[in-house]
């Protein structure tokens, strides 16, 4: 049985499949000069991401909003596992970034940036409740 996501849920994965961009890249290298299992391992991801695409749409405007995902089970827990991975890094990386203060800002700047970096965060989070929803076998 398909799971059927909403439109929130859905623009969340969308957007979080920017971030495998390189994978298509490196499909373009020449198989004679580069590395055959890294080169499998990179169609492997692209083929996963390219099923889930075709459930919630290839565009980013896309008029539905409900989405069946027919992608098998195991191809969308690696698409999510790299994405809960994607976003945990960037998380991790943030908070170690607001730990530090530039002392060529100005209190006022630092807070501005503060805010800016918390505001993304929350974009990752958000991700990663709708990965872990879903992991769950649940949608909201």
């Amino acid at each position: 049985m398909a799971r059927t996501i909403d439109r929130h849920e859905r623009d969340k994965l969308w957007l979080a499949l920017e971030e495998f961009e390189r994978d298509v890249e490196m499909l373009g290298v020449p198989l004679a000069g580069g590395d055959r299992d890294e080169f499998l391992a990179a169609r492997e991801r692209v083929d996963d991401t390219f099923a889930l695409l075709e459930d919630i749409g290839w565009q980013f405007a896309d008029p539905r909003e409900h989405f069946e995902l027919a992608i098998r089970p195991d191809r969308l827990e690696r698409v999510l596992a790299r994405i809960a991975e994607s976003c945990e890094g960037v998380l991790r990386d943030e908070v170690v970034r607001m730990r530090q203060v530039d002392p060529e800002h100005s209190p006022e700047d630092h807070e501005r940036w503060l805010e800016e970096t918390r505001g993304a965060m929350d974009g990752d989070l958000e991700t990663l409740l709708v990965v872990s929803r879903l992991r769950d076998g649940a949608s909201a």
